[in-house]
């Protein structure tokens, strides 16, 4: 990705000190300004997850945690050491994680393949569901499937989308409901 359009690229005023207090020379321009503080952090994660997309092992999803500094890099089949693909790249992500914690984990689903499946649901579901209305959702990460999230306060079309969900037979899709909460509504200013 290139910095160009960066936000938190930019020359700003006291650019200088904030160079010199980086370690950065002074005559290097621009300079990051971090406005969130977390651009070395995001430079991080973004090669991590450059990294998984290029190898030859298919990923499920990758997951960091800003506060625990905790990297989740889920990859298709065994993370054990019986692949030698896995075991590069395990070692590429741990030379590029510097100052995080990685964790491997084994999924089933690739995250290209969930992100396919979500795609064709959602673009076809006048084909396959009841209506174009009542649901939402996408590819999920953390449960590595995808979640179909269901509309639940008019209980026919409810169970009209369970019903069509459950016919696909899929087990790499999973549903669940809620119940709209009614937003508080402001009572109308009085003019005088």
């Amino acid at each position: 990705m290139s910095d160009a359009g960066d936000p938190n690229i930019a020359p700003y005023p006291g650019r200088y000190e904030v160079a010199r207090g980086k370690g950065i020379p002074p005559n290097e321009d621009p300079v990051p300004l971090d406005v969130t503080g977390t651009y070395d952090l995001q430079q991080q994660i973004n090669e991590i997850g450059r990294l998984v997309a290029t190898s030859p092992v298919p990923d499920g999803g990758l997951s960091w945690d800003h506060e625990s500094r905790v990297v989740v890099v889920r990859l298709v089949g065994a993370v054990n050491g019986t692949s030698a693909d896995v075991e590069r790249l395990k070692y590429a992500v741990l030379e590029a994680a510097d100052g995080f914690v990685v964790k491997f984990v084994s999924v089933r689903y690739s995250r290209a393949e969930l992100e396919a499946l979500a795609d064709r649901l959602f673009s076809t579901m006048d084909r396959w569901g009841p209506s174009r209305e009542g649901i939402g959702g996408g590819w999920d990460c953390l449960k590595n499937r995808v979640v179909i999230v269901i509309r639940r306060d008019t209980d026919e079309t409810a169970q009209a989308w369970i019903d069509a969900i459950e016919a696909l037979h899929d087990p790499r899709i999973l549903y669940e409901t809620y119940i709209p909460v009614p937003r508080n509504r402001r009572p109308p200013r009085r003019r005088h």
